[in-house]
């Protein structure tokens, strides 16, 4: 469990590491957050699709129903949780994003927004853990690709979740304490599952089912609105990234 526990901890820092990116330059632009989003798209398809579903979908007789069952669950969480339908990456489609306080104000429908979005963020940080030690029990040699995963989406997640916080009127350090709060999650999925170890493999299919909604329903829309086209060749890079590597 120490070595999952160490990725944990590491993958959790570039959540943190993305808060602090924020609050450091501010002035991000539009053209940097498509190509990290796009990247991170191609390379969390190419992971989930090759190393994670494969395994997850042969867990047994239910695998495929339970990988399904992780999808809905993020999905119906999003839904139920966020009056407005919008997870925290979803805010990043609007150039006025970061800039414009009233137009957030308006997309999260003020303060309010922030205890559902929140809740959904610690059930998916969660999840993470989940996938990470799940993934070390059914087969080791996946930690590192269910690693990566985690990795790569934490830290747009860690971008955006302070420049909400930032747009709303908290300051640097409520920010990054967040970023670090949903860190912890990750790490509390890790020590959780490590009680269930007889479930490992269900516990993967969850996580990956998850992973698979983060993929498709949040990260590629986001490419697809981009202004301009040329961020699909991005994702197509972290596809064959993602492919090489693993």
């Amino acid at each position: 469990m120490s070595q999952t526990l160490l990725l944990a901890g590491i993958a959790a820092l570039s959540q943190v590491v993305g808060a602090i990116l924020f609050v450091q330059i501010r002035n991000i632009t539009n053209a940097l957050r498509y190509a990290i989003l796009a990247v991170s798209a191609g390379f969390l398809l190419s992971l989930t699709f090759l190393e994670l579903l494969p395994p997850a979908l042969a867990a047994g007789r239910y695998g495929p129903m339970v990988t399904l069952a992780g999808f809905f669950l993020v999905l119906f969480l999003q839904m139920g949780l966020n009056p407005g339908v919008i997870h925290t990456h979803h805010v990043e489609e609007s150039p006025e994003w970061i800039t414009n306080a009233a137009h957030l104000q308006h997309l999260t429908r003020g303060h309010v927004w922030l205890f559902p979005v929140g809740l959904g963020l610690v059930i998916h940080s969660l999840f993470d853990g989940v996938l990470l030690e799940s993934a070390h029990h059914v087969r080791p040699e996946l930690s590192f690709a269910a690693f990566w995963a985690i990795f790569i989406h934490k830290f747009p997640v860690g971008l955006t979740l302070a420049a909400i916080l930032s747009a709303l009127g908290y300051g640097a350090l409520v920010a990054l304490m967040s970023a670090g709060f949903l860190g912890l999650m990750t790490v509390i999925g890790v020590l959780a599952m490590h009680g269930l170890v007889a479930f490992s493999s269900y516990g993967l299919a969850l996580s990956a089912g998850s992973l698979l909604y983060v993929c498709t329903v949040e990260f590629v829309p986001i490419v697809y609105h981009a202004p301009k086209r040329r961020y699909t060749l991005l994702v197509i890079l972290g596809l064959f990234v993602g492919w090489l590597l693993f």
